[in-house]
């Protein structure tokens, strides 16, 4: 990825915004990434319909009713610091996990198409998002 994109990591929701809200620390991938640095992320287009029951009854947590507005976007970025094969973290289920730190979310989603793997979000199509240019420095 150059300077004119930005690697990004396209994640169901309600996990895309336990993300970018500091709560979710791992997630879990089938695949292993050498990767290591900000990533943004997106919501994919389709909700883990289960996970969001799941999240309200095991973490007390009030989801939004509607996720139309925020999926297909990206949410905001996080550093991806290590990909595990074990952790003490609740959200951890393997087989292996990106651990995610420092989580700023953008506070308006980006519309942008996502893609499988990590893939790149031209720098041009997140400017100008405030929480963006003070994370990246752009």
């Amino acid at each position: 990825m150059t300077g004119a994109t930005f690697p990004a990591l396209s994640v169901r929701q309600p996990w895309a915004d336990l993300i970018v809200w500091g709560i979710k620390d791992v997630e879990n991938r089938t695949w292993r990434t050498d990767f290591r640095g900000n990533l943004l992320i997106h919501a994919g287009m389709r909700i883990d319909e289960e996970g969001v029951g799941r999240v309200e009854r095991l973490y007390g947590l009030l989801l939004p009713l509607d996720y139309r507005s925020r999926t297909g976007a990206v949410l905001g970025m996080v550093r991806l610091v290590d990909c595990v094969r074990a952790s003490r973290s609740p959200f951890f289920s393997g087989p292996y996990g990106f651990v995610v730190e420092g989580a700023v979310d953008f506070g308006e989603p980006v519309l942008f198409p996502g893609r499988l793997g990590i893939f790149p979000v031209p720098r041009a199509v997140l400017r100008g998002t405030p929480a963006f240019d003070a994370a990246a420095g752009a």
